[in-house]
């Protein structure tokens, strides 16, 4: 089993989720953290499933992948402290399903778990299941607000760390 985490570093459990966190006995190397910076906003987390989570899934060739798909990243949580938005979570669903397509004919599971914002989350879980299902029926109307916010763009030292973690898929 292959084990992907794309997370803020650092936040919850505290002190887990570490970049050298790579699994342990037989699963080694078979556990990849991303930890993504506090302030990490859509672009930063595009980015690391672009880099990772899509050629890892690729390399790894599962029979089916299951995602506990948390939305304690939005830009409205109150745990956390990152900025994604609904369009972050499309991207990132965009990644996940075509990556399946080319491993494990489209079979992805997805359960809800985190995220905590009652305002914000149905926007990110709505976004996410209409990439699924290849369809739009509701417009995000808290995206003009998150959506201007700072912290979107890509920052060097995002870059940085998902550029180091995709050197670990070699080891899958």
């Amino acid at each position: 089993m292959l084990t992907i985490s794309l997370h803020q570093d650092r936040c919850f459990p505290p002190n887990s989720g570490l970049l050298e966190d790579r699994g342990v006995g037989a699963g080694i190397n078979y556990n990849i953290n991303i930890p993504m910076p506090t302030g990490t906003g859509d672009e930063g987390y595009a980015y690391a499933a672009k880099q990772v989570i899509g050629p890892a899934l690729e390399a790894f060739a599962p029979d089916l992948i299951l995602v506990a798909s948390g939305f304690d990243a939005n830009a409205m949580d109150p745990l956390s402290r990152q900025l994604i938005t609904s369009r972050g979570f499309i991207d990132l669903t965009e990644t996940v399903k075509n990556a399946s397509t080319s491993t494990v004919q489209g079979r992805i599971v997805m359960i809800q778990e985190g995220g905590y914002s009652p305002v914000y989350v149905p926007f990110c879980g709505v976004a996410t299941i209409e990439t699924l299902a290849g369809v739009h029926v509701l417009e995000d109307a808290i995206l003009p607000v998150v959506g201007g916010m700072g912290g979107h763009q890509l920052e060097d030292h995002q870059k940085a760390l998902v550029d180091q973690v995709a050197t670990y898929i070699k080891d899958i």
